[in-house]
């Protein structure tokens, strides 16, 4: 990036500053070190270009008997595994995790270790079938 576009870019990023009003009540101003402003109308469509790699990246990453699907919607990430045994389906997961953890530190995204949930379906006579969420 260059030029003009990166002097917009980094006019939008940095500099900014934030206020709190809550029950009428106004709080001091303070600056906005770094990130997209919550609520802007650039903040999605910045994240989504930031994070458009990360489905390749973690496939990458997971045991190719493994099925692995990733559904971004704005700031959210949805990863289902779909593997011929839950041994392997668990073993995708990890992997999977380990390769989040490592994508969030290279792109200075915070990872919401609190929020990943895990849900499992299957028969025991069906492909096994996880999903977890992970980023916020």
């Amino acid at each position: 990036m260059a030029g003009p576009t990166k002097k917009l870019m980094l006019s939008y990023l940095t500099g900014g500053r934030q206020q709190v009003n809550w029950n009428g009540q106004r709080s001091n101003f303070l600056n906005i070190k770094y990130g997209v402003r919550q609520g802007s109308v650039l903040g999605p469509l910045l994240f989504i270009l930031l994070t458009a790699d990360l489905p390749d990246y973690l496939r990458v990453a997971v045991n190719p008997e493994a099925q692995l699907e990733v559904l971004l919607y704005a700031d959210d990430t949805s990863i289902v595994i779909s593997a011929p045994s839950w041994e392997q389906v668990d073993f995708a997961m990890g992997s999977a995790s380990k390769a989040l953890e490592a994508y969030s530190n290279m792109n200075g995204l915070h990872l919401n270790v609190g929020k990943p949930q895990t849900l499992r379906l299957g028969a025991p006579d069906t492909p096994s079938t996880a999903t977890l969420d992970l980023l916020e």
